[in-house]
């Protein structure tokens, strides 16, 4: 019995002792109480929480993995149906702009048979033949001339004539065939096929200026009162094979890539490069007069699908374009009058666009897959064992996971390519203007070409370049319509009249420019804004109805990655230029501006209007730079001042540590996260609240609750959350409550 007392004294007198050591050391709380985490017991009582929680860990992981996988899936699902989709359309194109070619083919060659009918039934004798060419020839924009040449000797013995109406600088004036003085055009080939067949048909082709072809329709007549009805003449047309770009289906199919002609015989009738022109496809001619022609290999399959199309077949292939040296898709249609053959090359990177959905499931998808990624780590870890080293592994896994879905995001963001930021969207220019193309209202050709873009201010930018209108067939003047350009964006605009001159497409005038245009952007998702500088083109004649339509021969692409229209040495400052095209847009106006014929009365609406747009999206480097680095280090100092928040008195000596001294931290670290963020928005000038500006948010945020923290702890008030093992809780939290309310922000911002 003594002993046992003895024993229990011996007991009771060491753990004062080791008492008195803890009071000592700074008031320690026992090993037990240290070790015993507080957050244990409750529910999980009696139960054995690491099976639990390793159980719920690895299936969230799992199920988190599951959806990652359906989400790519979905997403490459999406991906190639989008692009099955484009592909498709492509070939509808492709056929619609064949057959409106055809179409205009077929119109010009019934016009030359009624000449030729005309005059083989007496209704149009020779003496009106002059007065019957300009007529028709007015009428008939893409036509070059047409002409009457008689057969020598139906003239009672008289010398033969050749009648020519021909355009001449935009206008139509009457000369004569060459070789009629001597009746030489006799021995021409077109003139001869038609006489021996006795039918109407397509000649070859003949080169114009060696950078352009012409077609010739022959029509061959008889005159009446003949004897034997004998054989009275040839009409002939000369159609302009360039002036295909001019229609809105040219420009619909080569707004991904370009769009060229292929005659009978094989050889170019029309190309994007002039030099081009007249080639023949076959791949030793070409490549031998190119030696700089990188993918000479690809040529016959141009060839092939050509042929393929002569005869009357639809094709579409897959390969490496020669001219811009990228892979391509080469659709082909035939023009079943002459023979030809229209192909387009389209651009995959113009096909294999990512869509909204497709970007969402990737997001998705990501981010899924970065959490399933850090609970399996986490059972891998065996944080179930609670300690304060699996605690901070714990952290640091969360943390990076977290970061890695907005850096996902971010990555997403920089590489989606850029979209119209602007209601002046929509291509399909043939369905928007065709409703409005038979009102009468005069065709006018515009382009523009711009030099430099330079922001002054949130929503002011200052362009320069030049603008030009061709008016085809005839002069502005002898149109009626007074030329130039009305900007409405423009708060300033100064004109200088380059050009004036008149070839015989028609009348063409430029205008150097330099406007400030007061635009709406959208700066939400700031640094990761992709804004549209457009210019909206309106005729300045208002008193009658004008359709401006795109300039399409004055570019040599249309791919709006080729940057049609604007300088290759173009620099916007902190801004990266990625597309340029032309776009239409039918806008509505409460007010009708005086002049009732500019409104179509069917529609209620004005005539579309004609817009030239170009796609800038802002260089990250330069706002992570300035704005993201000076915060996230001052949430390292915040965190820092965290990790020195303690209890210990030594700690405190060496550190400094004081709860005024933390508040005064704060407050220094306030006014520079405020000042920052006023300097953001005021550089801005936005009206909403922008994305980067969650970060500043989460800064003021952090810095209020380190500060609460601190006082808590001092004042020993918060509990075990803010007590426990000398305030390790807020530290564990703090990069991972940042981190993951950035990324579910980041998430909805993007969404």
């Amino acid at each position: 019995m003594r002993a046992h007392h003895r024993a229990g004294h011996r007991y009771s007198a060491r753990d004062a002792r080791r008492s008195e050591g803890a009071h000592a050391a700074g008031n320690r709380p026992p090993r037990e109480a240290r070790t015993a985490a507080p957050w244990r017991g409750g529910v999980l009582a009696g139960v054995r929480p690491n099976i639990v929680a390793l159980t719920v860990l690895a299936a969230l992981g799992a199920a988190l993995a599951l959806v990652a996988i359906l989400e790519f899936r979905d997403c490459s699902a999406d991906r190639g149906s989008a692009n099955e989709r484009a592909r498709l359309f492509a070939v509808r194109d492709t056929d619609d702009a064949a057959a409106h070619i055809d179409r205009e083919l077929d119109t010009f060659a019934v016009t030359i048979r009624e000449l030729a009918g005309a005059l083989g039934d007496g209704s149009l004798d020779r003496a009106g033949v002059p007065a019957a060419l300009t007529q028709r020839l007015a009428t008939l924009h893409n036509v070059s001339g047409i002409a009457v040449a008689f057969e020598p000797g139906t003239d009672d013995g008289g010398v033969s004539d050749a009648p020519l109406a021909i355009r001449r600088h935009g206008r139509v004036v009457l000369d004569a065939l060459a070789g009629a003085g001597d009746a030489g055009y006799t021995t021409l080939a077109w003139y001869a096929g038609a006489k021996a067949s006795g039918e109407a048909g397509w000649a070859a082709p003949l080169p114009v200026d060696g950078s352009a072809m012409r077609a010739a329709y022959a029509a061959p007549f008889t005159l009446p009162g003949q004897a034997g009805a004998g054989f009275g003449g040839v009409v002939l047309g000369s159609y302009e094979i360039g002036y295909f770009a001019y229609e809105p289906a040219w420009h619909d199919l080569a707004a991904d890539g370009y769009v060229f002609v292929v005659g009978a015989a094989g050889q170019y009738l029309e190309h994007p490069l002039a030099s081009w022109v007249g080639r023949p496809l076959d791949p030793g001619a070409t490549c031998g007069t190119d030696a700089a022609l990188a993918s000479c290999g690809q040529l016959p399959a141009f060839a092939t699908a050509a042929g393929a199309a002569t005869a009357g077949e639809r094709t579409l292939i897959q390969l490496t374009d020669p001219l811009t040296l990228e892979p391509a898709w080469l659709l082909v249609a035939p023009i079943p009058g002459p023979q030809w053959t229209l192909g387009a090359v389209v651009l995959e990177r113009s096909l294999l666009t990512r869509t909204a959905d497709q970007q969402r499931a990737l997001v998705r998808g990501g981010i899924a897959a970065l959490a399933a990624a850090a609970l399996m780590l986490l059972v891998a870890l065996r944080v179930d064992r609670v300690s304060q080293l699996r605690l901070w592994l714990a952290a640091v896994v969360v943390s990076a996971a977290a970061l890695g879905g907005i850096s996902w995001i971010w990555y997403l963001e920089l590489t989606t390519p850029a979209t119209v930021a602007s209601d002046a969207s929509g291509t399909d220019f043939l369905e928007q203007i065709t409703p409005y193309r038979g009102l009468g209202a005069e065709e006018v050709h515009a382009g523009a070409f711009v030099q430099s873009i330079e922001f002054t201010g949130a929503n002011d930018v200052q362009v320069t370049g030049t603008v030009w209108q061709v008016f085809r067939g005839q002069t502005a003047e002898e149109r009626g319509i007074e030329p130039g350009f009305h900007f409405p964006e423009a708060e300033s605009v100064t004109l200088d009249l380059l050009y004036d001159v008149q070839t015989d497409a028609g009348q063409q005038i430029g205008w150097g420019f330099t406007m400030t245009l007061r635009e709406v952007f959208d700066h939400r998702q700031y640094p990761f804004d992709q804004e549209d500088v457009w210019i909206r083109m309106r005729p300045r004649e208002m008193t009658v109805p004008v359709l401006l339509l795109p300039d399409v021969p004055s570019y040599e692409l249309l791919a709006p990655s080729s940057l049609p229209g604007v300088a290759d040495d173009i620099l916007v400052e902190g801004w990266r230029v990625n597309d340029s095209f032309f776009s239409y847009r039918l806008n509505t106006y409460n007010a009708n501006f005086s002049p009732l014929n500019l409104i179509d009365a069917d529609a209620g609406d004005l005539m579309p209007e004609l817009y030239f747009n170009v796609l800038i999206s802002r260089l990250f480097i330069n706002p992570f730079v300035s704005n993201m680095v000076p915060l996230m280090v001052v949430l390292l100092l915040l965190f820092a001042v965290l990790v020195l928040t303690t209890r210990h008195e030594e700690r405190k000596q060496v550190f400094g540590f004081s709860t005024i001294g933390v508040l005064g931290y704060c407050t220094g670290l306030f006014f520079v996260v405020i000042l920052a963020h006023n300097q953001l928005r005021n550089s801005l000038g936005a009206g909403e609240v922008i994305y980067l500006e969650q970060f500043y948010f989460a800064a003021y945020l952090m810095l209020f609750a380190v500060s609460v923290n601190t006082i808590l702890f001092s004042a020993g008030r918060g509990g075990w959350f803010i007590q426990a093992r000398d305030n390790l809780i807020p530290r564990l939290l703090y990069w991972p409550l940042i981190l993951v309310s950035m990324l579910v922000l980041t998430f909805f911002a993007f969404d």
